[in-house]
């Protein structure tokens, strides 16, 4: 297979081939698949580029194989760490592959999200990588058949999830052999389905096996921090009315879980 490429001057595939005296196929192989071609030969193409001036066109590449380099990979924001980190990742992994990422922040903004992944189809991506939990898979699967979710519900398309249950389980064990006589589990009021509300009914059910004393409190959280913090701050007070001496809580989020904690060191000093 030949992708089309541009070449200054009258730089050609064949007259790569010919200043390295590897074959036509070895070249192209070094431009489609650089991974099967052998190191020494990649360094003889390579300096051939250089002396040659030659600059590949990746949209050409787009139009000849009908395959590009990209992969969409939509976050609902950035201001939690979880998404920062998991966007990290992603990056290094593409990189091992050679591709590359395009970001797009949906803010949770379901017309948004329908619209990048259009546009990310129109850009004939190998794949989008959905991190948002805003549009049910059953709309997603209609919408493009490349989308992968990554920890969010994945009914109808393909997706990679933490075992979430497990996770809810864990949080209730680990504050129960710390001794905590109270626990409860703190989310954000959605009704939307959410891999959150597994480790909630699993934090629960833990509680309710062992015979422990728990809640549960939802609030509408924002994205607004000054917001949350009043939110936080009221449901310290409202912990302190439990009356327990010590109090277990978990929450759905790691931003939370530090706000509060702030907050909870302030009415301490």
């Amino acid at each position: 297979m030949m992708m089309v490429i541009h070449l200054k001057e009258k730089s050609t595939m064949l007259a790569i081939a010919q200043a390295t005296k590897l074959s036509i196929a070895t070249v192209s192989r070094y431009f489609n698949s650089p991974d099967i071609v052998a190191v020494k030969s990649k360094e003889k193409i390579e300096r051939a580029i250089d002396e040659m001036g030659y600059a590949k066109n990746a949209f050409a590449k787009v139009l000849a194989t009908g395959r590009s380099e990209l992969i969409g990979v939509i976050v609902p924001n950035l201001s939690y760490d979880f998404y920062g980190n998991l966007l990290e990742e992603i990056l290094k992994v593409a990189e091992v592959y050679h591709l590359k990422c395009l970001i797009y922040n949906s803010s949770s903004d379901a017309a948004k999200e329908v619209n990048y992944i259009k546009e990310l189809n129109s850009y004939q991506v190998n794949g989008i990588l959905n991190l948002s939990n805003t549009l049910d898979s059953k709309i997603l699967s209609t919408i493009s058949p490349n989308v992968v979710g990554i920890e969010r519900e994945s009914n109808h398309i393909k997706g990679v999830v933490s075992d979430n249950r497990k996770g809810g389980e864990i949080q209730a064990q680990i504050l129960h052999q710390s001794c905590c006589d109270h626990l409860v589990y703190c989310s954000s009021q959605s009704g939307s389905i959410r891999t959150a509300r597994l480790r909630q009914e699993a934090f629960l059910q833990y509680c309710l096996s062992n015979t422990l004393q728990c809640h549960s409190f939802e609030r509408t959280f924002t994205k607004d921090n000054a917001m949350d913090d009043v939110i936080l701050t009221e449901f310290y007070h409202e912990l302190k009315q439990l009356g327990s001496s010590k109090i277990g809580v978990a929450f759905t989020n790691d931003i939370h879980a530090a706000a509060f904690l702030n907050i909870f060191r302030s009415y301490r000093i």
